[in-house]
C-alpha cells in the first residue's frame, strides 16, 4: 500500500469515527492541495460534492456542512451557508419582498431574514417602509389571535400588539382597568402542555385553554366555587382569584392533559392543591 492509499485509508477511519458517515460520504482526499489538508466527500441529502478542511478531525471545526442545501453532521441545518442563502440575501438587497423570495429560491420566510442578516444586507428603502408586506400580514394574523383570546377572558385589546417586545395594554372590561402585559402574560401558558408530554402515557389533548374552560364550565372554581377574575394581579402576574386550569388527576400521578380531566380553578385552590388527588384536599 502506497502512501496516498494510506492517507485515503486513515481519513476514511476518521471519517467513521467522527459519526460524519451518517450524512455524508467519504470520497477521497484532493492531494492537489499543499499539505493535503482537504477531502471530498458527497452529501447524502442532495448529492452534492464538496472540499472540507481536515480541521474537523482535530476538533476545530464543529461539523461538517453541505455548501448546497445546508445540511450538518449534527442534525441541524445551516442555511445561511449554502448558496440559496446568498441568492436570497441578494434579492432581499434588490428590495424583493420576503414571500416572494422565499417562492424564487425554494425556502422559507425567516430563512430570508436570517440571510439577510447574516450576510449584512441592508435595504434602504425597505427601512423606510418600515416592514415588509409579508412581516405586516403574519403581524396582523397574530394581532387577531391574541384580541379574540384576550375577548375570551374577559379583556379587550388597547392599541396595538407590539410583537417585536411581545407587549401590549389591555383592559378589563368589567372592570375598565387598564394594565400592561408582556410575554406569557397575554395568552394561555402552553408549558403545561408541554409537562403532560414529558409523560409517555398521559394523553395530550390539542387546544385546551382557560377561555374554553370558562366558555364551556363559566368563570366559577369547581373546588371552592367562588367567581374567578382575570383581571386579579395581587401576586404579580396573577393573584388568588385568577382562573387557571387543573387536572383532576395530577400529571405527575398520571393524570391526562385532556378535556375529560380539566377544570378551572382559582390560583389559591391550584395551589392549595398541587399535585394531590382532589379528594385528599376536600377531606
Amino acid at each position: 500500500m502506497d502512501r496516498r492509499e494510506k492517507g485515503d485509508a486513515l481519513y476514511r477511519e476518521k471519517f467513521i469515527a467522527f459519526g460524519l458517515c451518517e450524512k455524508f460520504e467519504y470520497i477521497g482526499r484532493e492531494w492537489s492541495l499543499p499539505h493535503d489538508k482537504r477531502f471530498w466527500s458527497r452529501c447524502k441529502a442532495c448529492g452534492a460534492e464538496f472540499l472540507s478542511w481536515n480541521e474537523v478531525f482535530k476538533g476545530r471545526q464543529s461539523r461538517l456542512i453541505c455548501p448546497k442545501c445546508g445540511a450538518a453532521s449534527n442534525g441541524s441545518s445551516m442555511f445561511t451557508r449554502t448558496e440559496k442563502a446568498k441568492d436570497a440575501a441578494a434579492l432581499y438587497a434588490s428590495g424583493m419582498e420576503q414571500e416572494e423570495i422565499a417562492l424564487h429560491v425554494g425556502c422559507s420566510v425567516s430563512d430570508v431574514g436570517n440571510a439577510a442578516r447574516f450576510y449584512g444586507v441592508r435595504d434602504a428603502s425597505r427601512k423606510a417602509r418600515g416592514v415588509s408586506k409579508s412581516n405586516h400580514k403574519r403581524m396582523a394574523k397574530k394581532e387577531a389571535t391574541l384580541s379574540e383570546e384576550l375577548a375570551g377572558r374577559g379583556l379587550e385589546l388597547v392599541g396595538h400588539w407590539c410583537g417585536k417586545r411581545n407587549k401590549a395594554t389591555i383592559r378589563n372590561i368589567r372592570t375598565g382597568e387598564l394594565l400592561t402585559r408582556s410575554g406569557a402574560g397575554l395568552c394561555d401558558h402552553p408549558s403545561i402542555k408541554r409537562r403532560a408530554e414529558r409523560f409517555a402515557s398521559a394523553k395530550v389533548d390539542s387546544g385546551i385553554t382557560i377561555s374554553k374552560l370558562v366558555a364551556m364550565y363559566g368563570e366559577k372554581c369547581y373546588i371552592c366555587g367562588k367567581q374567578t377574575d382575570f383581571g386579579d394581579k395581587r401576586w404579580g402576574n396573577y393573584g388568588p382569584d385568577y382562573p387557571t386550569i387543573d387536572h383532576v388527576v395530577p400529571i405527575s400521578r398520571g393524570g391526562a392533559h385532556s378535556w375529560e380531566n380539566v377544570k378551572l380553578c382559582c390560583a389559591e385552590c391550584n395551589v392549595r392543591k398541587g399535585n394531590r388527588p382532589l379528594l385528599e384536599v376536600l377531606i
